[in-house]
């Protein structure tokens, strides 16, 4: 049975999350861009520190993630992004990297994994599509960060394996909740892109103006190839709202450039 998502607000922010997570000994959050302090283009939740923003706005926007029930107590762990397909694994020793500072988040790195509870995991975006995932078998968490370059490179493949390799959780065991990202009316592609994209999933390529365009349905491509990787549709949730063509809700790269970045986060609960 497919598990619904939620609109939450707590201390001003906004969020959704996935009830039936706790379940499986998992909270996932996927932030809005309400409740915090910057301003003009990165009003008001901007959560990256890769954007152009104030960072004492940065830091007191991440600050007010902390108060949220159930977050933490251990400091979130946060990548370098880069559009690739490296995934690291986090130990409890690695809480807060990325938090404060960029430049101690680990590099290069698309993908996390942790067994450690309490210890959030994060991912930025801002169209590209947030994937966190849990397992029925074991206490485990993952936040990996798809876009469409990730999705050519491979790096839901490389998640899936790696935890059936290295944690021995079979795909069907997993428990996966797709976020907030570009959809298909505000996703139009051309040239290389366009031939790149067709060869992961054609059926989410879709008419577009112009002989050489097309519009692309990234979450279902990215569906699709955890369907090949035996992950089964009943196991996947998906928040069905297209960042670019909200912009009161939601950050997006697409639709504006110089913009903001929300928060996708997992996190193993603590045991009671």
């Amino acid at each position: 049975m497919i598990q619904h998502s939620q609109l939450r607000r707590e201390h001003g922010l906004e969020y959704w999350t996935i009830p039936a997570f706790p379940r499986w000994g998992a909270r996932v959050w996927f932030m809005l861009r309400k409740g915090g302090v910057s301003r003009g283009p990165y009003r008001s939740l901007n959560l990256g520190l890769n954007t152009g923003d104030q960072p004492e706005k940065i830091r007191e926007n991440r600050a007010r993630l902390l108060k949220l029930r159930h977050f933490g107590p251990l400091l979130p762990v946060l990548g370098k992004q880069a559009h690739g397909s490296r995934i690291r694994v986090a130990a409890r020793q690695d809480a807060g990297r990325g938090w404060k500072r960029l430049d101690d988040a680990f590099s290069a790195t698309d993908g996390l994994i942790t067994t450690v509870p309490g210890m959030p995991l994060a991912i930025t975006v801002a169209d590209c599509l947030p994937v966190l995932i849990t397992a029925e078998s074991r206490p485990l968490a993952a936040a990996i960060h798809v876009g469409w370059r990730g999705l050519v490179a491979g790096i839901l493949k490389r998640a899936v394996s790696k935890l059936a390799r290295d944690f021995r959780i079979l795909p069907a065991k997993l428990r996966i909740a797709i976020g907030p990202g570009i959809g298909p009316t505000a996703f139009t592609i051309s040239g290389e892109t366009l031939t790149r994209l067709q060869r992961i999933c054609a059926p989410a390529l879709l008419p577009a103006r112009g002989k050489s365009r097309a519009r692309y349905h990234l979450g279902l491509a990215a569906l699709h190839q955890l369907a090949m990787l035996g992950v089964p549709r009943t196991n996947i949730t998906v928040v069905d709202e297209c960042t670019a063509s909200q912009a009161r809700q939601y950050f997006s790269y697409r639709r504006q450039g110089e913009t903001g970045r929300m928060l996708a986060v997992i996190q193993l609960q603590q045991k009671m």
